[in-house]
């Protein structure tokens, strides 16, 4: 191949004339063997963008490259154009035109295929030539428009003959006959010299279908090609203008002078325009705030800027334009403005107490630089004097509005305010003072509730300060055996929880088990004291501690490494014998010999000796019986004692309550406290790195966060008019301290995509209650509930929630817990589906209306996502990525299917070379960890495994071909009759599909612009759940296609090459 790079390259120099070329830069659709080295290869569907490449010293250049294509369809044939042709001459040695190769870009339509190219020296002309080549001598009919957009002048150079058409076209137009172009007496090319890229220095080339006149007629195929081979050349003007910018003078606060110098004018004088603004526009015209022509200038020039803010950064750049060329100065220049002293002013009180007050002030102009604040007050108005003034304060650099709270005041008492504010500029004093008046001091009112939150050693008081009084109150509980009434001497114990203005809670203890106890809170402040009436309660049994489930490492990275393991911890105070224990459920294993766990010891019981060694460094205690697993998805694990009574149990699984990144990322799930209840998933969370066996849980806390499970809402599948209610359960041995709510609602067409600025920040906060009203059902069950009214959302509406909850201590917790990756809770607001209409052939057919009754005879099932994710991953019209053909999965969306809401899936189309052929295409959805999906059949039974992948078939055929749809026949019927035949083969079923991307749910326009998307197939997918669900052994299971394996599970005692 490289033995003809000399030849060409001698060709492409003698063909040009460019002999004072500055670069020649070459780009390649798709790299191949016969791509030249420094040719680079940015595509719409891949790299789309980048810096062009220097042909001879590989050296990347300013001008920058970008490809961008609308419903381009990505074919694999073409060939190479003959040597000797215009095409050949230009490409061969340095773009590879390979049949086989996906180098053909169709067009159809409005279809486009656009190169465009920026940073161009405005100062310098570029010489462009593209082709396209498809090689097939019967696509007689296959026509392409190549339009050059956005140059000051041109000079058309293309190729001539049959296959190129320039009459009736403008002079930045030509169209070429794209669809063979291979042989000898074709090879045909666009091409502009002398181009003028103007001072924006950027050109776009586009290629389009061609239906025009042509030599005989007129074009009759249904496509053309872009142009997939291009190359610019870069060449100097002789005569062009030189121009340089000069330092800015006279900058005050609001004005400065700019401007530069004539360095050489060229062959006549110059034309100059400076470009300036609080941004740096570099060679983009557009991209400056302001300009200003200067006329013709021969040495230096000026402009005065007046109006200019204070303190601001602002740039500026010269541009010179004669008759042959422009030229920007080499860089922009820069100055910043003076700053002016600050105005501030007072805007009043926010609120006040006995004792404190909040008050507002606002920076109405900062000057140019963020000033110092300080508030001064007093009972006698200061003035602008700072010593007339009883108390002042800094409050630091404020830039807008502000709040202070003013503390040490007297009750009942009227008080003046205001503010000063300081930059380098200068001070200055509000306009006028603020007054405000505080409250009058009371007593505080305080009240215990019942108690109900009790252990064998402990119990949580709780109780509420039901008014301050103007003085948050010093609260404390007080407890014994007997009610010692007002007495604090009579009680036997006492805990102060300090100073509190709102709900209370304190866990008293030691305590004896099966004890009675009474309480009372005593509050006081500057104004008096208050207790409260008495509570009593009764301590539990005594609470027996063993051996405890402490550790569980259930899914390793790698399935052939036989590491997993049950970790025991004795959390009692004296040595436990174990023999004739036993493991059970999940896994077995028997004690047989002597193995006494002392006090603190940690006993590992594990899958295989060999690999936990390697991968941990230490060996078990035994392996459990050869061929048992911990599940992935979840089941009991039970150790019994000699007597075969239940010591401890664990049922776990993977999904909150229990934390999910034990599933397989290569974290084992561990035990908070060995104290809390291990049935419960609360207790537990995914180690921090790797597992810890033998040794304390990476997680391990003393004072652990509430226990939050059983979340739900209700109605489970609300419409607009329902209110929602929201519980949780949350118990906590140190008593509840508050729970919460946090809900965002998208609405249709403005999907908010995790990670987003809008998905962090847009959450609005409700609290949780206890207390048998406002949407709770029963006070005191530990169930807390929020209830969100109908009038915060609408039919369509995606509501996701998140909640909150802390303890008596602070310890807090969020759920979903953050290993989880999908950090939210959701539902889905819908009232019910719309009749839909539509004809077959638009304009030639009547329309035909399907009422709501016959499209719900099909499951339905919603995609919720942006119309930009929708169009770039099926490549429909309207998009401007190209086609994806990789096997991530980079867009996301929710999907909604039989009242659950499966949050930030991600997708992608699925298919081979035809992928984006159909108009119609097939979808292919990947599931978050844990978060697997039910489908049921077409008689809406659940199929026994869950799915981690989605795959929608289309139910048509290649219509390129006009092979008719078959409506999924070919693939549902015959995967039946395989399964029939004891031949696993994937299950189908139908599915209605519906996306939820714009407010208007039955929108017009075409066929992609409605909730509606028609009927899919769904196809199970080939992977390890496929053996499950077909009773197959776990085994290395791969898909066949092309001579090749991709291995789609790997089977836990199989090879993995």
């Amino acid at each position: 191949m490289f033995e003809r790079l000399t030849h060409c390259a001698l060709l492409v120099v003698l063909c040009v004339g460019a002999t004072n070329a500055d670069f020649v830069a070459y780009n390649d659709h798709e790299r191949g063997d016969g791509t030249h080295p420094n040719t680079t290869n940015y595509q719409a569907n891949a790299t789309a963008s980048g810096p062009l490449r220097d042909i001879v010293t590989g050296e990347d250049l300013a001008v920058v490259l970008t490809t961008s294509g609308v419903g381009v369809g990505y074919a694999q044939m073409t060939d190479w154009p003959a040597a000797g042709t215009d095409a050949g001459d230009a490409f061969l040695g340095y773009v590879d035109f390979a049949p086989g190769r996906p180098h053909s870009l169709e067009l159809a339509g409005e279809d486009v295929y656009i190169h465009e190219f920026s940073n161009m020296d405005p100062a310098r002309r570029y010489d462009f030539t593209g082709t396209a080549v498809r090689g097939v001598e019967t696509y007689t009919g296959r026509w392409s428009l190549v339009t050059l957009d956005g140059a000051e002048s041109m000079i058309p150079a293309h190729s001539t003959g049959a296959g190129v058409v320039t009459e009736g076209l403008n002079a930045n137009q030509v169209a070429i006959w794209t669809g063979a172009n291979h042989r000898a007496d074709e090879g045909f090319v666009a091409r502009w010299k002398e181009i003028d890229p103007g001072a924006d220095g950027r050109i776009r080339v586009v290629s389009q279908h061609y239906l025009g006149p042509i030599p005989g007629g007129y074009p009759t195929d249904s496509k053309g090609y872009g142009l997939v081979a291009v190359r610019l050349i870069e060449e100097v003007v002789e005569g062009r203008p030189e121009v340089q910018n000069q330092p800015a003078t006279a900058v005050t606060a609001h004005t400065a002078t700019i401007g530069g110098s004539v360095v050489d004018p060229g062959v006549d004088t110059p034309e100059i325009t400076l470009y300036f603004g609080p941004e740096d526009g570099g060679r983009n015209p557009d991209a400056w705030a302001g300009s200003v022509a200067l006329g013709t200038q021969t040495g230096a020039f000026s402009h005065g800027l007046t109006g200019l803010n204070p303190g601001t950064a602002y740039y500026y750049r010269s541009y010179a334009r004669n008759s042959v060329a422009g030229a920007w100065a080499a860089d922009s220049a820069t100055f910043t403005t003076g700053v002016v002293p600050p105005t501030i002013e007072v805007l009043g009180m926010e609120s006040t107490t006995a004792l404190t007050a909040v008050v507002l002030g606002n920076i109405s102009d900062a000057g140019g630089e963020p000033p110092e604040v300080t508030v001064y007050w007093g009972q006698t108005d200061g003035g602008t004097n700072a010593g007339a003034w009883d108390a002042g304060t800094p409050i630091g650099v404020q830039s807008d509005q502000f709040s202070i709270e003013l503390t040490g005041l007297e009750p009942l008492t009227p008080y003046y305010f205001t503010f000063f504010a300081a930059n380098a500029a200068g001070g200055a004093w509000a306009a006028g003072s603020g007054t405000f008046e505080t409250e009058a001091l009371l007593p505080p009112q305080v009240m215990l509730r019942p108690i109900t939150s009790r252990s064998d050693r402990s119990a949580t008081i709780t109780g509420e300060v039901l008014d301050d009084g103007g003085d948050p109150p010093l609260v404390e509980l007080f407890f014994g055996p007997s009610d010692g009434g007002t007495d604090p001497d009579a009680w036997l114990g006492r805990l102060s929880l300090g100073t509190v203005a709102g709900a209370f809670s304190g866990v008293v203890t030691p305590l004896e088990p099966q004890t009675y106890y009474f309480a009372r809170v005593h509050a006081s402040n500057l104004a008096g004291e208050q207790w409260s009436d008495a509570q009593w309660f009764r301590t539990l049994e005594e609470l027996l501690v063993s051996v405890v489930i402490n550790e569980l490492h259930y899914n390793t990275v790698d399935p052939t490494d036989q590491a997993e393991f049950i970790e025991l911890y004795n959390a009692s105070e004296a040595p436990i014998e174990l023999q004739g224990w036993r493991l059970s459920g999940a896994v077995d294993y028997t004690f047989g010999v002597q193995r006494t766990l002392q006090p603190g010891g940690y006993l590992l019981v594990a899958e295989g000796i060999a690999d936990f060694e390697a991968l941990f460094g230490l060996t078990p205690y035994a392996a459990w019986e050869t061929g048992d697993r911990l599940s992935n998805e979840g089941e009991s694990v039970t150790l019994r004692n000699n007597l075969d009574e239940v010591v401890d149990e664990v049922t776990y699984k993977s999904g909150f309550p229990w934390p999910t990144g034990a599933n397989g990322t290569g974290a084992s799930m561990e035990l908070i406290h060995p104290l809390m209840d291990n049935d419960l998933g609360g207790a537990w969370r995914s180690s921090i790195g790797a597992p810890t066996p033998g040794r304390q849980n990476s997680v391990y806390s003393e004072h652990a966060p509430p226990l939050l499970r059983q979340v739900s809402h209700s109605p489970a599948q609300p419409t607009s008019t329902d209110a929602v209610t929201i519980t949780i359960k949350a118990t906590d041995s140190d008593g509840i301290g508050e729970v919460y709510l946090e809900y965002q609602v998208v609405h249709p067409g403005a999907y908010i995509e995790i990670g987003t600025t809008a998905y962090n920040t847009q959450w609005t906060r409700v609290s949780m209650g206890d207390e048998g009203s406002a949407g709770d059902a029963v006070w005191g069950d530990d169930v807390f509930s929020a209830r969100l009214p109908a009038d915060l959302f609408g039919h369509r509406d995606l509501v996701r929630y998140r909640i909150t909850a802390s303890d008596a201590l602070g310890n807090s917790v969020v759920v979903p817990y953050p290993d989880d990756e999908q950090p939210n809770f959701a539902f889905f607001v819908y009232d019910g589906l719309p009749a839909w209409t539509a004809s077959a052939r638009p304009g030639v057919t009547s329309p035909v209306t399907y009422p709501p009754e016959l499209l719900g005879s099909v499951p339905v099932i919603h995609l919720i996502t942006t119309r930009k994710s929708h169009e770039d991953a099926m490549s429909i019209p309207n998009s401007t990525a190209g086609g994806y053909w990789g096997s991530d999965y980079p867009w996301r969306g929710t999907l909604v299917y039989n009242g659950e809401v499966y949050d930030h899936v991600r997708f992608r189309a699925r298919g081979g070379v035809w992928r984006y052929s159909m108009g119609k295409n097939m979808w292919k959805f990947d599931f978050l960890r844990s978060h697997d999906f039910q489908a049921h059949d077409d008689y809406g039974r659940p199929y026994d495994t869950l799915w981690k992948k989605l795959n929608f078939s289309a139910l048509i055929q290649q219509g390129d071909f006009l092979q008719r749809g078959e409506q999924g026949l070919f693939e549902g019927a015959g995967f039946k009759l395989h399964n029939l035949a004891d031949n696993a083969a994937p299950k189908t079923h139908y599915m209605h599909f519906r996306i939820v991307e714009q407010a208007d749910e039955n929108g017009g326009g075409d066929q992609y612009s409605t909730d509606f998307q028609g009927l899919y197939m769904v196809i199970e997918q080939p992977d390890g759940r496929f053996l499950q669900e077909h009773d197959l052994p776990d085994g290395n299971f791969y898909k066949m296609e092309g001579g090749t394996g991709e291995l789609n599970n790997q089977g836990p005692t199989q090879p993995k090459d």
